[in-house]
């Protein structure tokens, strides 16, 4: 295995953290939250504290903002938030790219709500149809009119994904959505 270094000041437990979550082939979300805990302790600053988010504050440094992305993401895995947890960890990439455990925590995340909202809704070969008469009425915007636009009665949740050329993930949240308001239902 090639051993990576963060580019931190705190290196060595950073570089084996990563060797660590490098090696787990399919982790459960509790590996995967002792593994960003790993992460986030190598990261973080000795003295303990979180950096201030105050605007009143200057402004943080890469290894703060990502030290502190970083337990957030831990929280929200912790609390199975893992909407949460999927916006902190692609925060984490926008500041490193290359983020083992972010990439991983998003990852999984997404397998997650694709999961919970596929469980939800039926099925990825479920046709759903709109039960409103008034679509206007609703108050979407056009990226959400133009994915209700797309359940016409027909058309399986997997066309309608494919067809929106939308992420998955968002598309999937707003057809749960709908079908929990009771908005769309199955045929």
């Amino acid at each position: 295995m090639t051993r990576r270094k963060l580019d931190t000041p705190f290196g060595t437990q950073a570089t084996t953290t990563l060797d660590r979550i490098d090696q787990a082939v399919t982790p459960s979300p509790d590996s995967l939250a002792s593994a960003l805990q790993s992460l986030a302790d190598a990261v973080t600053p000795s003295r303990g504290d979180h950096p201030a988010t105050s605007p009143s504050q200057p402004p943080l440094s890469s290894e703060q903002r990502l030290a502190a992305l970083l337990a957030e993401m831990h929280t929200a895995l912790d609390a199975r938030d893992h909407a949460r947890a999927l916006h902190a960890a692609e925060d984490a990439l926008r500041v490193k790219p290359d983020l083992a455990v972010a990439l991983m925590c998003k990852r999984e995340c997404r397998r997650l709500i694709e999961s919970a909202c596929i469980t939800r809704i039926g099925s990825k070969s479920q046709v759903l149809r709109v039960r409103v008469s008034d679509v206007d009425q609703l108050g979407l915007d056009p990226p959400s009119r133009f994915v209700l636009s797309l359940i016409d009665g027909r058309a399986t949740i997997a066309t309608v994904i494919e067809r929106s050329m939308m992420d998955r993930i968002a598309v999937l949240q707003f057809v749960d959505e709908l079908v929990a308001r009771g908005i769309v239902g199955a045929v």
